[in-house]
């Protein structure tokens, strides 16, 4: 990768999850002698920053609200820049990259960031489709997404998987002692994919069934976020036993203060907070979405739970509530696994594959 010049197309730089694997790839690539660049829809967000201070140059080109004016933004970069690689890092941006790519003759590597089904349908569908049908190479970030482009229609030879990653040296896993209340934690945005309502629910029916006493954390913000307060006083959670918290930029924190983590969505990816919260050290129980089924070992280093069976989830969660020595033994498990599994020391051999696969 040394010497290798790659343009990344960002939808986003927040605090979410493809964000947190963007960073990771920056690292490397720097660390390997390439030379990155990235060009930005948004401007002032949180990785900005940690971006800018490994040395690599964000342009903003989501000045312009048409996506023609954006297109040519893109285009007029990549020809400054001169990449032998355009990679995008969000469904939204595949059809810059794409179009930007077939323009100049770049090759394009499009992006799965979630379960790829609904990355082709709603508003802009037509032109996410497009994006990655003419893409060279699609990469995804979980196997349950290279099925579901596979049976759309995206040609084998052009889908690869591309794992998410997590950086376990930064997720300390401290020797939690026994406590009451025990914290629970979920993190993800505010938005019906994650199906927030689904644990507030679903903690209401805790309340009722466990011998110890609980409090729950939901970290995250989003369109839902008024809602889901309504929803969380109807159930006579607030202010007591939930609170609802806006992102954190000191995550590690978060992660060291809970003592069980749930995820309760309706599809993802390979969702990052899961690799985070068992890095930490941290039991999961978590629907039996995206590649989640493939982190989570059932029964050794979390629970997973079918999406409709909110009982399942009571009775996971209420075991690991009243159990502090399956809550330890559980962590301890999840740890050693991520990192054996998915540690950041596999992400320059991933990226190595797909880019020589992507160049070919």
């Amino acid at each position: 990768m040394r010497q290798l010049r790659v343009c990344f197309v960002a939808g986003t730089l927040g605090q979410g999850g493809a964000e947190r694997q963007l960073f990771y790839m920056l690292r490397v690539l720097k660390d390997a002698g390439a030379d990155p660049v990235v060009l930005a829809l948004t401007s002032g967000e949180f990785w900005e920053n940690h971006i800018r201070a490994l040395g690599i140059p964000i342009e903003w080109v989501g000045r312009h609200a048409s996506k023609l004016a954006r297109l040519w933004a893109i285009t007029a970069a990549v020809l400054r820049w001169k990449p032998q690689l355009i990679q995008s890092q969000h469904a939204y941006t595949n059809p810059y990259a794409t179009a930007a790519g077939r323009g100049l003759r770049v090759p394009v590597i499009a992006a799965v960031r979630n379960d790829f089904v609904s990355e082709i349908k709603g508003d802009g569908a037509a032109a996410r489709r497009w994006g990655y049908r003419h893409a060279g190479v699609v990469a995804a970030n979980s196997k349950a997404a290279l099925r579901a482009a596979l049976s759309s229609g995206i040609p084998r030879g052009a889908l690869r998987l591309l794992p998410n990653v997590v950086d376990v040296a930064e997720f300390s896993c401290p020797e939690r002692a026994p406590r009451a209340p025990v914290h629970i934690l979920s993190v993800g945005r505010l938005a019906p994919q994650k199906r927030h309502d689904r644990f507030l629910r679903t903690l209401a029916e805790l309340r009722k069934v466990s011998a110890t006493p609980f409090r729950a954390t939901v970290m995250g913000a989003g369109p839902e976020q008024a809602a889901l307060e309504g929803l969380a006083a109807s159930l006579g959670l607030l202010p007591e036993m939930v609170r609802i918290a806006e992102p954190s930029a000191q995550m590690m924190q978060v992660y060291r203060d809970a003592d069980v983590f749930a995820l309760t969505s309706d599809h993802e990816g390979t969702p990052n907070v899961v690799l985070e919260a068992m890095a930490a050290g941290l039991p999961v129980v978590s629907t039996t979405v995206g590649d989640a089924t493939d982190i989570i070992r059932d029964g050794e280093t979390g629970f997973l739970v079918s999406n409709d069976d909110e009982s399942a989830l009571v009775n996971r969660l209420s075991q690991l509530v009243n159990s502090p020595q399956l809550r330890y033994d559980m962590g301890l498990r999840a740890r050693r696994h991520i990192d054996e599994n998915f540690s950041l020391g596999r992400l320059p051999g991933y990226l190595n594959e797909l880019y020589e696969i992507a160049l070919a």
